[in-house]
């Protein structure tokens, strides 16, 4: 069946739900989405969907919108949630190949709800930023980026709400994301944090945890500093650093005071003394 023609020939349509929609082609272009306030379309299966959707208007009771395209072309710099009520915000490729389906645009400009709790964005190889802001998403809880490799946000300049609690920036090959580490301000309330295969630098050795922190992963960076010379919070279970530029661990300056750490990764670290 045609996926258009059953959104647009639905008026009273508001909750739309389709996982791994493998028998639905359509060209969602001039599809009207304006009277839905759940979007969730899993069609990386789907025969065909095709289309520049660009120009699509969302409800102001929109509560839920993921979207995983196929062969979509669209530049979503225009999308505008901000009247909306999403908690939920997920935008994924399923592939990080551009012949299965072109997200692309800078999101540094959008005004997210402040209702907004998880921002996932995955595959999407087209983006140059993701959201700069998430200090008025009161309950934000998860900004999880994978394999977005375009992307060039400064850490530093990301404002996240102190409730937030999972921050997770990876890509398989060397991503963009940049900053210096050691002046990045960590929220209150983050537990996990994660920044593997990115150009960030900075000396660890200044880097502030929070008090909360449970894991933490820095992985293929620029980093470089003594570790010895951090402090470790007792909530801390899983520490890795590896594979950056000029990490050392002088043993002789100190001990690395972790107690309750379970997981210490220490790989390729450029000097144990």
């Amino acid at each position: 069946g045609n996926l258009a023609d059953i959104l647009n020939n639905n008026t009273k349509l508001k909750f739309l739900y389709f996982e791994s929609n493998n028998l639905f082609n359509g060209n969602l272009s001039s599809t009207n989405v304006s009277g839905l306030t759940f979007i969730y379309l899993n069609i990386a299966q789907a025969p065909s969907i095709i289309g520049d959707i660009s120009g699509w208007t969302f409800n102001t009771g929109l509560t839920q919108f993921n979207i995983s395209s196929q062969f979509l072309t669209t530049d979503i710099s225009g999308w505008d949630f901000s009247n909306t009520i999403c908690t939920n915000i997920a935008i994924s490729n399923n592939q990080y190949s551009n012949t299965n389906g072109y997200l692309k645009g800078s999101l540094s400009g959008w005004t997210l709800p402040n209702t907004l709790q998880n921002m996932i964005i995955n595959y999407v190889s087209g983006l140059t930023s993701v959201p700069q802001n998430y200090s008025n998403c009161t309950n934000f809880n998860q900004l999880y980026i994978l394999e977005c490799r375009d992307v060039a946000n400064n850490l530093n300049d990301m404002v996240f709400n102190q409730n937030c609690g999972f921050i997770y920036f990876y890509n398989y090959a060397e991503g963009n994301l940049r900053g210096d580490i050691g002046t990045f301000v960590m929220p209150t309330g983050v537990t996990f944090m994660g920044i593997n295969h990115n150009k960030l630098s900075g000396n660890i050795e200044t880097l502030t945890l929070n008090s909360i922190i449970a894991n933490f992963y820095l992985n293929y960076n620029l980093i470089y500093g003594e570790l010895v010379g951090m402090t470790f919070p007792d909530s801390l279970n899983t520490f890795e650093v590896g594979w950056n530029s000029g990490i050392t661990v002088n043993f002789g300056l100190g001990v690395l005071n972790m107690n309750n750490v379970s997981s210490l990764y220490l790989n390729s670290i450029s000097a144990i003394t």
